[in-house]
C-alpha cells in the first residue's frame, strides 16, 4: 500500500488537522466519499422508490448499486439481503426486538459486549421476560469457546455476539458459534461494527442470520448502517419502524408489509448517505481488505513495541499486536483516561478517546475506570504512531504516578465555567523552614484553568503558584515540584507535615486561609509562571468529569451513542 497516496485522499489530513487515531469510533472520509454526496444534492436530490421521474429514477438505481456492491463486498449472492439503517445501534435494536422473543426465551450473549447489543436484551429481560447467559471471556479479554458451549446447553433460542471488541479488539470465532449455535436451532446476530472495517469478513462462510455494521467505521458517511440477514430469517423479522416505504397497501384497518428489504426503511432514507457507502466500499475494495488488516497490524505492533518498557503503563486486553483489531487501549497510573486524552491532544495534536467506550460492563467487571483507546486506519503513517509511542511515554513517565496514596480523594466536584475541585484538607502556618503544619478540618479549595494551548507542556511541571489578592510575586512559590498531579502538586497527608515541594517564605503571605482564598493553578507552559487571573482561557473544561486516578476532566460524555 502506497501510504502516501492513500493520506492524499482525506482532505482533514491534507490540511494538518491533526494525527487522528480515533477510528474505532468513527473514520476519517476521503474525497472520493464526499464527492459522490455532494454530486447527489448538487445534481439529483430526489427520493429513492417513489417517484418516476428522471431524478427520482436515478436514486433508485443508485440505492440498487449500493445493495450491490455490498453483497459482492460480503461474499453474498443477494443484494435484497441488505438493509439500510441508521448505524449498526439501530440494527442490533431491530433484530433483538424483532424476532419476537418472550417469557422464558434464553439469549445467549458475551460479557464484553458494546452497549448496542447488551441493553436491549435488558430491556427485553425486564419488559418481555427473556432469559439472558452470558459467556465469560478470559482475563485478556479473549473469547472462550468452552464457556460458550457451557451456555448452549439447554433450549436457547437466540445468540447475539460481537466480531470484534472495541476496547481490546478481540475478535470471536463467529463461525463456530454460528454452527454451535445452529446446532440447537438458535439465531445467531453478530454485531460487526469493529470486524467489518478491518478483516475480510464473508457473510455467506460465517453463516449469521443477522450482521450488522456501521459505515461511518469503513469511511463512508454518518448516520448509515446495514443489517445484513438471510432471507428467511428477515422475512419472519419484525420491523422496528412501520410507515411511509415499508408497506405494501394499507387500508382503514389493515395494512401488508412491503417485501424485504424495503420493510425494514422506514420513511425518507439517507440517500446521499447510501451513495457515499458504495464509494467507501469501492475505495476499500481498491486497497484490499487483507491488506488493511496487515496494515493495522504493522502499526499496531510499532506502537505495542514502542510502549513495551514503559513501567506504569497498562495494556487492557492481550499483549499480541496481531490479536487487536487495530485498537491499544491503556492505562498510565495516577492518570485518568480523560488526562491522557487531553495531554495528548494539547500537546502533540493526538487524537484518541478515552472513558468506558460504551462497553461499560467489561470495565465494571474488571473494576477498570476505564481506557484510553488509540486506534489505527488506512490512512495512519508509521511516524504519527512514533509520534503517539513518544506522546504516551513522555505522559507515564513525567506526570504518571505510581504513589496513589498521596492523592487526596476528590470529595466534591463543581463542573462549571471552570472546573472546582475541592479537597478536604487541614491547612495551618507556612514556617521559614517551608514545612506546613495542618490542621484538622480546614477546606482548601483548588482550582484549575486549563488552557488548551498551554496545556502540560512543560515536563517540569508547574512553574509556580500566586493566590489572588495579594501583590504578584509575594505568593508561595513551587518551583518545578514533583508530578504527583496534573497540576504538578504534591497530594497532602492529613495531620502531618510535609515539604511543600521547595516551599518559599515569601513577605506578605505568611499566613494562607484557603476558606478565604482561592489558588489558580494554570496549568504549565515552558517556562510560565501560573498566572492569577481567573480570565476563562481559550478552552474551558466543563461538563461531567470521570474521577480516575486522582484528578480527572472531560469535555465530553463517556458514551457515545452512535457508536
Amino acid at each position: 500500500m502506497d501510504i502516501g497516496a492513500v493520506r492524499s485522499d482525506f482532505p482533514s489530513i491534507r490540511s494538518g488537522k491533526g494525527i487522528y487515531l480515533d477510528s474505532a469510533c468513527q473514520t476519517l472520509r476521503p474525497d472520493c466519499v464526499i464527492r459522490a454526496m455532494d454530486e447527489y444534492y448538487s445534481e439529483y436530490p430526489a427520493c429513492g422508490g417513489r417517484s418516476v421521474h428522471s431524478m427520482a429514477s436515478r436514486v433508485s438505481s443508485e440505492i440498487d448499486e449500493a445493495r450491490e456492491k455490498l453483497a459482492s463486498f460480503f461474499g453474498t449472492d443477494d443484494p435484497s439481503c441488505y438493509c439500510f439503517t441508521l448505524n449498526a445501534t439501530q440494527a442490533l435494536n431491530t433484530a433483538a426486538y424483532g424476532l419476537g422473543l418472550g417469557k422464558g426465551d434464553v439469549v445467549v450473549t458475551t460479557d464484553s459486549e458494546h452497549n448496542s447489543n447488551h441493553v436491549p436484551w435488558l430491556r427485553l429481560a425486564e419488559t418481555a421476560g427473556i432469559s439472558r447467559r452470558m459467556t465469560r471471556s478470559k482475563p485478556d479479554g479473549e473469547f472462550d469457546i468452552d464457556s460458550f458451549i457451557d451456555c448452549m446447553k439447554g433450549d436457547v433460542k437466540a445468540v447475539s455476539v460481537q466480531h470484534a471488541s472495541n476496547v481490546t479488539g478481540c475478535t470471536v470465532p463467529v463461525k463456530a458459534v454460528c454452527d454451535i449455535a445452529h446446532d440447537k436451532g438458535a439465531v445467531v446476530i453478530v454485531d460487526g461494527a469493529q470486524a467489518a472495517p478491518h478483516r475480510r469478513v464473508d457473510l455467506e462462510r460465517i453463516g449469521a442470520d443477522i450482521y450488522c455494521m456501521s459505515m461511518h467505521k469503513m469511511l463512508g458517511p454518518s448516520g448509515m448502517g446495514v443489517m445484513y440477514g438471510r432471507m428467511e430469517v428477515l422475512e419472519k423479522l419484525r420491523p422496528l419502524s412501520l410507515g411511509g416505504g415499508t408497506v405494501g397497501l394499507a387500508t382503514y384497518d389493515s395494512s401488508n408489509l412491503a417485501p424485504v428489504p424495503e420493510r425494514f426503511e422506514a420513511g425518507l432514507q439517507n440517500y446521499a448517505g447510501i451513495i457515499g457507502t458504495r464509494a467507501a466500499l469501492d475505495y476499500l475494495s481498491r486497497i484490499g481488505m487483507d491488506e488493511v488488516e496487515r496494515w493495522d497490524r504493522e502499526l499496531l505492533t510499532r506502537a505495542m513495541n514502542g510502549l513495551e518498557d514503559v513501567g506504569n503503563l497498562h495494556i487492557v486486553g492481550p499483549s499480541d499486536p496481531a490479536r487487536r483489531n487495530g485498537i491499544l487501549s491503556f492505562n498510565i497510573d495516577g492518570l485518568g483516561s480523560h488526562d491522557i486524552a487531553m495531554m495528548a491532544d494539547s500537546m502533540a495534536g493526538i487524537m484518541i478517546r478515552s472513558g468506558m467506550h460504551c462497553a461499560h460492563p467489561f470495565y465494571v467487571a474488571r473494576g477498570i475506570d476505564g481506557s484510553a483507546r488509540a486506534s489505527t486506519y488506512v490512512y495512519n503513517s508509521p511516524e504519527e504512531i512514533d509520534t503517539l509511542v513518544s506522546t504516551v511515554r513522555h505522559i507515564a513517565e513525567v506526570f504518571g504516578n505510581r504513589a496513589q496514596d498521596l492523592l487526596l480523594p476528590v470529595r466534591q466536584l463543581e463542573p462549571s465555567g471552570e472546573l472546582r475541585v475541592r479537597h478536604e484538607v487541614a491547612v495551618g502556618r507556612v514556617h521559614p523552614d517551608g514545612m506546613v503544619s495542618h490542621g484538622e478540618a480546614a477546606r482548601l479549595r483548588w482550582q484549575y484553568v486549563p488552557s488548551r494551548e498551554r496545556y502540560l507542556v512543560d515536563a517540569g511541571g508547574l512553574e509556580g503558584v500566586q493566590h489572588p489578592g495579594h501583590v504578584p510575586g509575594q505568593g508561595i512559590a513551587h518551583p518545578r515540584p514533583p508530578p504527583f498531579l496534573p497540576g504538578g502538586c504534591r497530594g497532602h497527608r492529613r495531620g502531618q507535615h510535609h515539604r511543600a515541594a521547595d516551599a518559599q517564605d515569601r513577605p506578605g503571605h505568611r499566613e494562607l486561609d484557603h476558606d478565604a482564598l482561592t489558588a489558580t493553578h494554570s496549568l504549565p507552559s515552558t517556562a510560565t509562571v501560573s498566572s492569577t487571573s481567573t480570565a476563562p482561557p481559550s478552552s474551558i473544561v466543563s461538563g461531567p468529569s470521570s474521577l480516575m486516578g486522582g484528578l480527572s476532566m472531560t469535555t465530553r460524555p463517556v458514551c457515545t451513542p452512535s457508536e
